[in-house]
């Protein structure tokens, strides 16, 4: 029976979808709105969750995002069902600290706030590359 695999694209990190016939029966999940967003973040971010997810047989969906961030990459909303959120939390910390791996003991992305920047807490405008206090690099995850 056919099933949804996912492809990075190497040179602009857009996720590509096919399908893939391996006699594997696919994981039924409810439609979309039934699901719990569990993050929206650039292709990178979203593509090596994905493969985390997976790896620990987590059913899940890429959805891709409409809204403006802080740049025009494509931005994708991971979904999962309500009873894998705690796992799943933790498989998106872990993938977190992989790629940014200088991340503070302790860091937690949830606890963000929107316009402070996520290392100091300084004020942000929105607009800036990065942090007139610390010197952080600010991306679009």
């Amino acid at each position: 029976m056919p099933r949804e695999t996912r492809a990075t694209c190497a040179a602009c990190g857009a996720v590509r979808f096919a399908q893939a016939d391996d006699g594997a029966q696919p994981t039924e999940l409810p439609p979309l709105e039934s699901l719990r967003l569990l993050r929206v973040a650039h292709a990178g971010w979203a593509g090596a969750l994905s493969e985390a997810l997976q790896d620990a047989g987590i059913a899940h969906r890429l959805a891709a995002e409409t809204g403006a961030g802080r740049s025009d990459a494509p931005r994708f909303g991971v979904f999962v069902r309500a009873e894998d959120v705690p796992v799943a939390t933790r498989l998106d910390a872990e993938v977190l600290r992989g790629q940014l791996p200088d991340l503070p003991e302790g860091y937690d992305p949830n606890a963000l706030r929107e316009g402070e920047c996520p290392a100091c807490g300084a004020r942000l405008g929105g607009a800036e590359a990065e942090c007139a206090e610390c010197g952080l690099a600010l991306i679009d995850a």
